[in-house]
């Protein structure tokens, strides 16, 4: 049986490893890196969770893992783009490590097809989430991109 191929993103932002994860878990900060989305859940093994806006969830998922402030494996269903529900679900892994006056996080998305197109849309997304998420945590502003 084959592997599903994964992506690879690793970041080394200048804050400490729970206030990283509190970026990564409060909805309150998720909105400032993350399009503006709030994330929802209680973060316990078996939870749901959602990146939602008043008009709706963008993206759904079940919390398969939780180590605070080390380690967060999700579900990944994405929804804001017609033909995204019939993808399959795929797997994202939030690993947190000291180092320093820095952490590094390593996002892990697995279980993604590279032939579908999109995919490319999913990728070329959290490039841009991390780089909102270690602007956010260095500088206490959002990071403003033009579109």
């Amino acid at each position: 049986m084959a592997t599903s191929p994964s992506q690879v993103f690793e970041s080394y932002i200048r804050t400490t490893p729970a206030q990283l994860w509190q970026a990564l878990t409060d909805g309150a900060l998720t909105q400032q890196y993350y399009y503006g989305i709030s994330v929802e859940s209680t973060w316990q093994p078996g939870a749901p969770y959602r990146y939602a806006t008043p008009a709706g969830s963008l993206i759904e998922g079940e919390v398969l893992e939780v180590e605070a402030p080390r380690r967060l494996m999700t579900t990944f269903r994405p929804l804001w783009q017609p033909g995204m529900a019939d993808l399959p679900e795929s797997t994202v892994t939030w690993v947190i490590e000291p180092m320093g006056e820095a952490s590094k996080l390593t996002l892990i998305h697995t279980g993604l097809d590279p032939a579908n197109p999109l995919t490319g849309a999913i990728m070329g997304g959290w490039n841009q989430i991390l780089s909102g998420l270690k602007t956010l945590l260095e500088t206490g502003r959002p990071l403003a991109v033009g579109t």
